[in-house]
């Protein structure tokens, strides 16, 4: 198995359960670097909540933010692909959280914006180490297209919701859940497995020579896109069925122990 790519999502899989990445992961990175082995994230999070990991690793290459939509290099801060939510579509989602009381997200320039500020949403930012703005309506921000819509609520509520939602919009709209009580929308174009196919175009490199590494059902789509698909051991049970491989938990280094087992050793 030659491979030239490997993406990786960050929270519950790159990340341990303090949020950080382990030493014994940034050496495996560091010795992909040394091999000619590209290493990036397909995460959801912003880009600018991604990035500072990037610059903490040292990385000069372009990150799968938002899902997938979009694409943008750490280092030069070039836009590879972008594919923002229309703004039409955006505000029938956000009207539908308003109706369910959920707290809502929105997402435009790299900006996190929110109407209603709660507990949730506090604990969120200090998650992902950005702020929230504040805005009194949605009517003024969504006069534009958003690069993502998050809900966060009870996870049952929003089970049910993704089962009605997605018989509503059909393929015009991407619905994914990262977490139990975080339901995404973006792009139908805007996927992480659309991502990790960007960055394989932009590098000439096969579908064979992408490892993938995921621990949610927003993950499925990248594990898919890849050659050798590997699933954490603390992921769904969805991705285990679809992957090649089942490694450690996250807090177990098993990005790293997967990557020394296929590709250092």
């Amino acid at each position: 198995m030659t491979i030239k790519l490997i993406a990786s999502d960050l929270d519950g899989t790159l990340l341990n359960e303090r949020c950080m990445i382990s030493q014994r992961t940034k050496e495996a990175i560091r010795r992909l670097k040394e091999k000619g082995i590209i290493f990036t994230f397909a995460t959801g999070r912003m880009y600018r909540s991604a990035l500072h990991f990037a610059l903490e690793l040292e990385m000069d290459v372009p990150l799968i933010t938002y899902e997938g939509a979009l694409v943008k290099t750490s280092a030069t801060k070039q836009v590879i692909y972008h594919r923002p939510l229309p703004g039409e579509l955006a505000k029938k989602v956000v009207d539908i959280g308003e109706e369910n009381r959920l707290n809502i997200n929105v997402y435009l320039d790299d900006e996190l914006y929110v109407h209603r500020v709660t507990e949730e949403i506090r604990d969120y930012c200090r998650v992902v180490q950005v702020p929230y703005n504040h805005v009194e309506n949605w009517s003024s921000l969504l006069d534009r297209d958003p690069t993502k819509v998050l809900f966060m609520g009870e996870a049952e509520k929003l089970d049910y919701l993704w089962v009605q939602l997605k018989e509503e919009f059909g393929d015009q709209v991407y619905i994914t859940k990262s977490s139990p009580h975080f339901l995404e929308f973006t792009h139908p174009r805007a996927t992480k497995g659309y991502g990790i196919k960007v960055l394989a175009q932009e590098f000439g490199i096969k579908k064979e020579e992408i490892m993938a590494f995921g621990d949610n059902l927003n993950d499925l789509e990248l594990l898919k896109a890849a050659g050798f698909g590997v699933a954490m051991g603390n992921a769904r049970e969805e991705l285990k069925q679809v992957a090649d491989y089942v490694t450690g938990y996250n807090y177990e280094d098993g990005v790293a122990a997967a990557i020394e087992k296929f590709v250092l050793d």
